[in-house]
């Protein structure tokens, strides 16, 4: 064992004793990256040794640290041993709806087990988890919400494992990481006013191309192509969000009042219903006349298929019913966004038709509140409010931050309204009495 310097113990020299005490430094902490250090007290210069002689065969033998594995549930019989197995324990621990778990899902299978998955559960550092980070803020950067997202989910995992005391320390507190660093970066690009990115929609011609190809389309069988035209046409003539649509049973419509009702959806990996997005999600709009006509006759066509192909009494509970699954007795009753997002990418490639990269049928929801909001008489704040419910946005804000590029006037309006103002000011006289 190690002997102490005896010129680094120092004494205390109390009325009735006189007790020595050295500030021992054991080496890294693997744990928590840092010191790992103890202050020891003892009567005796040979109990003082002792006791150094205990902690630094504890520090040894208990991987190389001080830390009390016992009291932090750090023992191996827990199943935990790597960042992969926590990182596991805390995805099956979230309390939040499987649409967004499985967002958690797909960012910690990219962006956090490919990073800290293989490290020991005691060999993760601070240094390790700042290059880390370091990392994913140099490759995520230009995509600034996914980079928010990724380190909120790194914030998360670790009070996670420190709340469940699987580690002793919350690392992410220590590291440094800042969105300065995103907005840094994006002016390295040099991304001038009006070069930032814009929802893509489609103009008037394109979509009069896509209501004449989904029409040809429509013919091709007799009930999935024309499921899929009515689909695609209720996405363009409401701004549902393409699972939002999905989702909707034949109770959700009122054929007398041409409205309806949104208030649930498929989740993001097509296996069940859900709820919508937020609160706001759920919402009733009019449709316009002409469409509520085309989806009554589909209607009428679907129950006389279901009929037929099931040779059931009973009515098809969904609008967009998948009768294939139904037949063989597989898979879901409605169709999914998979089934149908193949359909779209086809007829688009195949027609010369824009298939916006990321976006695919979403791009439509946009398309039908850029149309509102272009082809409307009413003022600018009257139809964002508007077209904010009908989208169910969560605030009007939302969609002004959206579609705010569709009214560039706005901005020069605001600018010269207030240029005027200050003019008006500095060219009226003003007499000044002096004292």
């Amino acid at each position: 064992m190690k002997k102490l310097p005896l010129s680094k113990i120092k004494t205390r020299v109390g009325k009735n004793k006189t007790s020595y005490y050295y500030k021992a430094k054991f080496g890294k902490c693997s744990l928590t990256g840092g010191l790992a250090e103890k202050k020891l007290t003892a009567d005796t210069p040979q109990e003082l040794q002792a006791k150094f002689d205990d902690w630094f065969s504890y520090y040894y033998s208990n991987g190389k640290t001080l830390i009390d594995r016992e009291k932090y549930h750090l023992r191996k019989d827990n199943g935990i041993r790597t960042y992969n197995d926590l990182i596991n324990v805390w995805l099956e621990n979230l309390s939040v709806k499987p649409s967004t778990t499985n967002g958690y899902k797909s960012r910690a299978r990219c962006h956090l087990s490919p990073h800290i998955g293989k490290y020991k559960i005691d060999g993760l550092t601070i240094t390790d988890l700042q290059s880390v980070i370091d990392k994913i803020t140099n490759e995520l950067a230009p995509k600034c919400d996914l980079w928010e997202r990724v380190v909120y989910d790194y914030q998360k995992l670790f009070e996670f494992a420190t709340k469940r005391r699987y580690i002793p320390d919350n690392l992410m507190k220590k590291v440094d990481y800042d969105i300065k660093k995103t907005k840094n970066y994006l002016k390295s690009l040099k991304i001038e006013d009006g070069d930032e990115d814009v929802v893509k929609a489609y103009d008037g011609e394109q979509l009069k191309k896509i209501l004449a190809t989904i029409e040809e389309y429509s013919k091709s069988n007799m009930y999935q192509a024309p499921c899929f035209t009515i689909y695609i046409k209720m996405l363009i003539y409401s701004g549902f969000r393409p699972s939002e649509a999905l989702a909707l049973t034949w109770e959700d419509v009122d054929f007398k009042l041409n409205k309806i009702r949104i208030n649930k959806t498929i989740t993001n990996d097509d296996s069940a219903i859900g709820t919508p997005k937020t609160k706001s999600s759920k919402r009733t709009i009019k449709m316009s006349e002409s469409f509520m006509k085309e989806l009554l006759k589909f209607k009428h066509s679907q129950q006389l298929y279901y009929w037929r192909v099931t040779e059931k009494s009973n009515k098809p509970t969904f609008v967009f019913t998948n009768m294939k699954s139904i037949m063989q007795g597989i898979g879901y009753e409605w169709y999914t966004l998979k089934n149908f997002r193949n359909i779209w990418k086809r007829l688009c490639r195949n027609n010369d038709i824009p298939l916006f990269e990321g976006s695919a049928l979403h791009c439509l929801r946009h398309t039908h509140a850029t149309t509102q909001l272009l082809q409307s008489t009413q003022s600018y704040e009257v139809k964002m409010k508007l077209v904010s419910k009908r989208l169910g946005h969560s605030d009007v804000f939302e969609t002004m931050k959206t579609y705010h590029h569709l009214f560039p006037e706005q901005k020069t309006s605001f600018d010269e309204d207030f240029d005027s103002y200050m003019n008006e000011l500095s060219s009226s006289k003003i007499t000044l009495k002096i004292v």
